[in-house]
Parts: structure tokens; sequence; C-alpha cells
């Protein structure tokens, strides 16, 4: 009896000490899954390149964003690892425009997978060359956008009311009273002026509304009347009526060959000898020496420019002494808000490059230009092939020379054509091509199958719904 009353007691006793126990194994276990989840997701991260750390590189509270996503190592290190990083590195980080992206760098980097810039201008980069090694190219528009219209404005005020030599006037130790003859000029209802109506270009607009600011552009397209009635801004259909009517003419384009020195002695002639140039898109905009002799005869008031070409100056340039010229260290990002959107939005286009979803920012190699593609194929081109050969035509009719064509298969000059596509379409009845022996012509049916009408229709819907919902948009096509 005693016996049992004691195995009683002690199982009592036990029972609860064998639940701790147990439970203390069970979070023992749970932990020990977790280490060992967090190891297998550690191995598995990806290896991304990146600039450096630091003053010259990314803030290291970027940096351990970065980390929770990648592997992470630095142009520096790799360069002295190239056996270890080389054939890992499937990511390029691109920020200010290091590691400067090369084809000497590309041919170490065997994996890559995409460069993703820290930005909206790509300019820096080749994006055809880099396309052709099967590398996708991404940016970060949209993040930036806010940012940088503040610092236009911030940068239009500061000229507009002399700020930075009213503030060397306040700091000079040799200072004994306040000037009362510097007078700049008024902001609220002037009139604004913003080549590039992009993103950036919007933004600056709206703030020039609250200034009460007259609004201007001049834009390769047209916004729709309802953005225009939003900020009250009026089309220019030339850049020219926006420069004579602009006090201040602010700079907001894509670097491209066609705005490259967009801005040179023409242009700045044409502006009001009281007005300002303000430039936020890239040095390469403007013509510095035209500047320079604007600035200096008073061909126009002043100049406030985020960018120069190139950066920074050389010190004994003359922008840097002139004392109408309002110059900042190209800091139109440079806050710790959109730094983090900046990689978070590189980070989100890698890993959907990686796993194969939809890329929400990439930027493919600019197609040919539809104009310069215009006229083609003329007599000198026709006169070119052998007289055995036949032209197909899959394009767009206006790609060829139709009356340089109709000589050519009359003459014999070539052997016939192949066309599915006309200009205009259908041709009319009485055009010779339709009576040529030596031509076939089919009703622009090359898409023209229930498969591919079926995908086209899918694919349309999937776009539409994309920006419904605000999910990456698969195909958007965005101006030049």
């Amino acid at each position: 009896m005693q016996s049992l009353c004691l195995s009683q007691c002690i199982r009592s006793l036990w029972a609860p000490a064998q639940t701790n126990l147990l439970l203390k194994l069970g979070k023992v276990q749970k932990y020990v899954n977790c280490q060992l989840q967090h190891s297998k997701t550690m191995e598995n991260k990806p290896w991304a390149l990146i600039s450096e750390i630091g003053a010259l590189g990314y803030p290291e509270e970027l940096i351990d964003i970065m980390m929770k996503r990648f592997h992470v190592v630095s142009h520096k290190d790799f360069l002295q690892n190239l056996q270890l990083y080389s054939p890992k590195v499937q990511v390029l980080f691109c920020w200010n425009n290091s590691p400067a992206v090369e084809p000497s760098l590309l041919r170490l980097l065997p994996s890559l997978k995409v460069v993703a810039n820290g930005g909206a201008g790509i300019n820096h980069l080749d994006v055809p060359y880099i396309n052709s090694l099967g590398v996708k190219v991404t940016n970060t528009p949209g993040v930036v956008s806010s940012a940088t219209a503040d610092i236009a404005l911030g940068l239009l005020l500061a000229s507009a009311r002399d700020i930075v030599t009213s503030h060397q006037i306040a700091v000079d130790p040799n200072t004994t009273s306040l000037p009362t003859s510097m007078m700049g000029v008024d902001v609220t209802g002037s009139t604004m002026g913003i080549v590039g109506m992009g993103n950036i270009g919007y933004k600056i607009a709206q703030r020039g509304r609250g200034f009460e600011m007259k609004i201007l552009y001049y834009n390769r397209r047209r916004r729709n009347v309802k953005e225009e009635q939003a900020v009250g801004a009026r089309y220019c259909q030339s850049l020219d009526e926006l420069l004579k009517d602009s006090d201040f003419v602010v700079l907001a384009v894509n670097l491209t060959p066609e705005t490259t020195g967009l801005i040179g002695h023409r242009e700045l002639s044409l502006m009001r000898s009281t007005a300002t140039l303000v430039n936020i898109s890239r040095g390469q905009v403007v013509d510095q020496d035209a500047l320079v002799d604007a600035l200096r005869s008073g061909t126009i008031r002043g100049a406030a420019l985020d960018v120069t070409h190139p950066e920074p100056l050389p010190r004994d340039h003359p922008l840097l002494s002139l004392p109408n010229v309002v110059i900042t260290t190209h800091i139109g990002t440079n806050t710790m808000n959109t730094c983090h959107r900046m990689v978070e939005s590189m980070i989100n286009n890698s890993l959907a490059v990686l796993t194969g979803r939809p890329i929400p920012n990439e930027v493919r190699a600019h197609e040919p230009d539809r104009q310069k593609n215009t006229g083609l194929i003329g007599h000198r081109e026709l006169s070119l092939m052998r007289s055995t050969a036949t032209l197909v035509n899959i394009s767009r009719g206006q790609v060829v020379d139709q009356d340089a064509l109709v000589d050519a298969l009359r003459s014999g000059t070539i052997r016939g054509a192949a066309l599915d596509v006309t200009h205009p379409e259908p041709l009319p009845r009485d055009h010779p091509l339709l009576s040529l022996p030596n031509v076939v012509i089919t009703t622009h049916i090359g898409t023209n199958t229930m498969n591919t009408c079926h995908r086209m229709v899918e694919s349309m819907i999937n776009n539409s719904l994309a920006v419904l919902t605000g999910q990456p948009i698969p195909n958007e096509v965005r101006a030049q």
C-alpha cells in the first residue's frame, strides 16, 4: 500500500516536470528549425555587387536593407577576389553612376542577370549593349520625382532671392551692417516654363502652382486636358515660345542625343534678360560655354544648377566664380526617405528579374525612331539589291518608298515584292502595285490567327488590370 502511494506520488510529481521538459524541448527544436531555415535562406540569397559603403557609396543603413535579401560584395572586394565572387554575382546595383558599368566589368560577371540603377536617368548605361548580353536594366523613376522637384524649387528660390549671397554676407566676420539695396525678383505671380513634363516636370508644376506661378510647358507629347487644368499649365507648341515667355526656365528632360546641347547660344538669346535658367536634368543638356557668355553679358539674369558636366567642374571653371550662379552637388534625390525608396525599388526590380516575375521598372534599348525608318527603302537601296532578289515587307508601308518600288519592279531592278503592309491600307484601287504581276500583297494579316488574337486580348486584359489594381504593368509603354 505504501509502495502504491509512493508510485502515485512520483507520477504526480513527474508528469508536470515531463510536460515542461517536453515543452522546452519543443521550443528548442522550433528554434533549431528556425535557425536551419534562416541558414538555408542565407545560403540561397543571390549575390549583388555594389560600389562602396560610406561617403563614396551607400549609407550603412541602406546596406542593411540590401543584406536582408542579398549577399553583398563591394566593388573593391570583388576585384580583389575575382575567383571567389565573379561566378556568383547576379545583380549589379549602380548608385550615383558607380560602379561604372563598362564592358571591362561586365566581362567579369558571367552570371549577371540585371543591372539595377538607382535613379531615373540611365544615360551612363549602354542599354543596347547590356541587353545584348542577356542582362536586364532597371531604374527607379517614380520614387525620385518629389525630391527632385523640391530641389528645382529650392534652386529657383535661392537664385530669385539671392539666398546664397545673403547667407555669405550674414556670416562674413567683416559684416557690420546689413545691405538694404540687395534686391531679388518675385517668384509669386511669375511665369515658370518647364522643359520636359514627365513625372518630375509635373511635380515641379504642382509646386509652382503653390506659388501662384503661371505654368508653361514644352514636351514631346502634350499632357491631357485634365492634367493641364490640375496644375494650370499651358502647352507651348515650340521651345522658342516657352523661352520667350518665361521668367524661370526649368530643365527636366532626360538626356538623349536630341536633348544634348538643347540650350545653347541661340536658345539663351531668346530668353528674357530678367530670366533665370534652372537645370535639374543633366549637365550636357546645356552648352556651358554659351551659358557663361549669357551670364557675363547679362543676356539672362542668372542660373541655378544641380547638375554640370563634368561633376564636379574643374576648380578653375568660370561658372564657379560668377556671382549670378548657384550650383549644388547633384543632390536632387538626396533625402534619406527617397534613398530608402530607391534601394527598395532596386531590390524589387532585381528580385522580379531573378524570379521571372513582371519587372516593375525595366529599361529597354530604344526602338529605332519611326521617323528615321520612314522611306528607309528607296531608289538607292533598291538599286543595290540583286536583280534576282525579292523584297518582303511585314513592318509598315511607310518604310518603303512605293513609287521607287514600282519603278524597280517594272524595270527588273529586283525580281519581286511580297507585302503584308502598304500605305495607305487599302491602296487606292488604281494603284500600280495592284496590277504588277511580280507583287504579292496581303491585307495586313500578320497577327491574324485565333491563338495569337486570344493571347493579344489576354495580354491587353492583364495590362489593364495591372493598372487598375496598382500591380506591376507587364507591358507599359513610356515616352522615349
